[in-house]
């Protein structure tokens, strides 16, 4: 008996790999985006012990006041068209994929440029207003530049399912740039400032490569006939951008100003926790996007209420099983100071199932052209979040924002949803195209397990077994998801 279980182990392993190497390809490349990008956003997670410990809570408050800035920052310099534009554009330019992705780059160019010409002059009065140096401006524009080139040129790969070479450089820049972080944190005693340039060292370097790649294929700046029809997509779209990142993101502000850099230390630790979640739910719907454009475009919608429906539960469980580990996440992920990051992860692991739903809703909006309505539901939301902010923050504390924040995306999600169905009605389709029936049990499903969960915080005998066990169950039903996979790549 013993000399057989090295053969049978063999043996299965052969065939794991056997099926792994017969899987469709389109299969294979969701597999490994999901895999990079938890590992990914995982490394980050899971480093966070190490600048929680090397600055103190006011150090590193600045540093998350920083990225706030520049997610606003890299709306307004490239119009976020390296992202949905981009990806609507390679399928209608299916033929000329290789100039249309270098005229993008070249675009991207051209706006930072611009707004690199607009800074300068200014450059105190922006310095004041953002409470940042002439070198950290100029970083964090060189950083914008190289982070939207790299996302294009991922964007690219992602559409030809070259899952290996995006895999290689987002691992590899996981790893080198928490490593170059620490090392630059470590010598200097200007601690926020170091995270800050050692951020933006590593895209920099990644985007020349590319860049040269794109050059080499097409010309950067000899198609200006794609930039007006990339422009005129994106410019409707940027207060909804905008306000999704405000929406995300204004809380650090309005707690940093109400209750100092400290609190919004605190606060960062369980947002980026809690949100943990945000980039699965994102790389399943960059998978979900080719997948329902192509069946709104030759199959009239049929199979998205089915498949969404199993997406939805698939990120309600995910975020469940956050929100029940959040005490054990917070003490491994930061110093003692931080435990009370345990209690804003419940609210905001919760608005990762609700920004997931609508965006699915805003998928089939874009796609029909619809982005006065996207922008009026993001701002209504945005608006909405910084009013509750103003009103709770300075009362109830950093523990506010998360609630606020949950309520927020469940009003996105519902002034979604309305105005999908207008939309659904226009174009002559099926208001069906969702389960919403589905969506409003999950919604009640969501807020009994997280709140069973928060209040088992001091039990964590009972918890941590059934989390076991859910885990267990979610391995046992692997196939299922691989079916899901299979079915969302026959195109």
């Amino acid at each position: 008996m013993k000399e057989e279980r090295p053969g049978r182990a063999a043996c299965m392993l052969q065939g794991l790999i056997s099926k792994y190497k017969n899987t469709n390809v389109a299969v294979r490349a969701s597999l490994w985006f999901a895999v990079s990008s938890v590992v990914q956003r995982g490394i980050s997670v899971l480093t966070m012990p190490i600048f929680t410990r090397l600055m103190d809570t006011e150090q590193y408050g600045q540093y998350q006041v920083f990225l706030t800035w520049y997610n606003i920052l890299v709306i307004l310099i490239t119009l976020n068209v390296h992202t949905d534009i981009f990806n609507k554009g390679l399928i209608e330019h299916a033929d000329e994929k290789d100039m249309f992705t270098a005229s993008q780059a070249g675009l991207l160019i051209a706006l930072t440029a611009v707004w690199s010409v607009i800074y300068l002059p200014f450059r105190a009065f922006f310095n004041r207003l953002l409470g940042l140096s002439t070198v950290l401006m100029l970083f964090m524009i060189l950083e914008i530049l190289g982070s939207s080139l790299i996302s294009l040129w991922m964007a690219r790969r992602r559409f030809e399912f070259d899952y290996r070479r995006i895999v290689r450089l987002t691992l590899s820049m996981s790893v080198l740039n928490p490593v170059g972080g620490a090392i630059f944190v470590i010598l200097s005693e200007h601690k926020a400032e170091a995270r800050i340039i050692s951020n933006a060292v590593i895209p920099i370097i990644v985007a020349i490569c590319v860049l040269w790649q794109f050059s080499r294929r097409g010309k950067l700046f000899g198609n200006f006939k794609w930039w007006k029809p990339a422009l005129l997509a994106a410019l409707p779209l940027i207060p909804h951008y905008l306000s999704l990142v405000l929406l995300n993101q204004s809380d650090k502000l309005m707690i940093n100003y109400f209750k100092g850099s400290s609190d919004a230390a605190i606060y960062s630790v369980a947002h980026s926790a809690g949100l943990l979640m945000t980039i699965v739910s994102t790389s399943i719907n960059s998978s979900f996007v080719p997948w329902s454009y192509d069946q709104m475009k030759n199959h009239g919608g049929e199979g998205i209420r089915s498949v969404s429906r199993l997406l939805l539960l698939l990120v309600l469980l995910c975020n469940v099983g956050i929100i029940w580990v959040a005490p054990e996440a917070v003490r491994l992920l930061a110093a003692p100071q931080y435990s009370e990051a345990a209690w804003c992860m419940v609210p905001i692991a919760m608005s990762v199932f609700f920004f997931f739903a609508y965006t699915l809703f805003v998928d089939v909006e874009i796609y029909y052209g619809a982005n006065r309505f996207i922008a009026i539901a993001s701002v209504c939301a945005a608006g909405l979040n910084i009013v509750l902010n103003y009103l709770f923050i300075p009362h109830f504390g950093f523990i506010a924002a998360g609630y606020t924040t949950l309520f927020s995306y469940a009003a996105t999600m519902l002034l979604h949803l309305l105005f999908l169905r207008k939309v659904l009605t226009k174009q002559g389709k099926r208001k069906d195209l969702f389960d919403c029936g589905t969506l409003a049990a999950f919604t009640v499903l969501l807020i009994v397990l997280s709140a069973l969960g928060a209040n088992l915080y001091k039990y964590p005998w009972i918890r941590l077994p059934v989390v076991a066990v859910s885990l267990s169950v979610a391995i046992y039903q692997r196939k299922r998801i691989k079916e899901l996979l299979q079915q969302m790549k026959k195109r």
